[in-house]
């Protein structure tokens, strides 16, 4: 992507959020471009098998239908700057909400108009005199997205475009390295859509999953570790703590029924469990986290709402 092709552009912005989490681990694929700028924490950004760890001041720009995996590997608060867009408005796209596609296979839900990035991500690090100007443009366009006032798309447009121009500025030069080993990648990928596939309770041992897919324990586990930076058993650790994080803030069971459909035995064992991963009790994490969540919020353009 260039500063030519992007001088003509006439954007659509669908859906802006400030994004706070702890443990954050997940795998995700998008219908429109993701921009991201990490204002605190880290967390590796996982594409195609090559792994980026982004620290705060760094952006991300994901084009539409690369699938991605993000992990957090420290327990610190990772605070997100997301807005999701088009590079052009099309009436027939903007009434689409925002959701995630992951499993989807149609491919022919995104125009060919939008494929610029061709399917490749832009990593950019944001000078300190970069990050204060980004941070004005990006409070200002979506103090314009809340309000509605006259004139708000000409200036979301504009806000948009003089973002992007930014991140281009600041790309990194060198292509992404390609990974080393695309089998092992293959296989991790395959593992981790079984796995999501799975009710979260069911326990299965290494053994057991590299059996669903097709290959032997050891390789499985060292494919894992090698892709990842993390075994095996601690993503699926890290995927439950995920899922409790959420279970936990829904505030719809209460802190016994979510050990139970977690599958662990008693509240003893899943809260023993927690505080080894996230450092505080489920309770504590309840009751501090709250206002955090509250902050943790979506914002959509017209009428669009946010799809599970």
């Amino acid at each position: 992507m260039t500063y030519e092709e992007i001088r003509d552009i006439d954007p659509y912005i669908r859906m802006m959020r400030v994004k706070k989490t702890y443990g954050l681990t997940g795998k995700w694929r998008d219908l429109d471009h993701v921009f991201t700028y990490l204002v605190s924490g880290s967390a590796d950004f996982i594409i195609g098998g090559v792994s980026h760890t982004l620290t705060a001041g760094d952006v991300i720009l994901f084009p539409p239908l690369l699938t991605h995996m993000i992990i957090q590997r420290d327990q610190q608060l990772l605070t997100q700057y997301i807005f999701h867009f088009d590079f052009y408005e099309d009436k027939r796209r903007t009434a689409i909400p925002n959701h995630d596609i992951l499993g989807s296979e149609d491919e022919n839900i995104v125009p060919q108009k939008e494929l610029l990035m061709k399917n490749e991500a832009v990593i950019s690090h944001f000078s300190e005199e970069l990050r204060q100007e980004f941070m004005h443009q990006y409070l200002m366009m979506r103090a314009e997205f809340m309000d509605h006032r006259e004139g708000r798309e000409y200036f979301l447009k504009q806000y948009c475009r003089m973002i992007l121009a930014m991140t281009l500025r600041s790309a990194e030069p060198e292509k992404m390295d390609e990974l080393k080993n695309k089998k092992a990648w293959a296989l991790v990928e395959k593992t981790v859509n079984f796995l999501n596939s799975v009710p979260v309770d069911e326990e299965l041992s290494n053994d057991e999953i590299a059996f669903h897919i097709g290959v032997s324990p050891n390789y499985l586990t060292k494919s894992f570790s090698e892709c990842l930076g993390v075994s095996l058993h601690q993503y699926i650790i890290m995927m439950r703590m995920e899922k409790a994080q959420k279970l936990l803030l829904s505030g719809k069971e209460n802190i016994t029924e979510i050990a139970q459909k977690l599958g662990y035995s008693n509240i003893f064992v899943f809260s023993k469990a927690f505080k080894r991963y996230l450092g505080v009790s489920p309770s504590y994490f309840i009751e501090h986290t709250v206002n955090i969540e509250q902050e943790n919020m979506s914002v959509f353009n017209h009428d669009n709402k946010e799809v599970n």
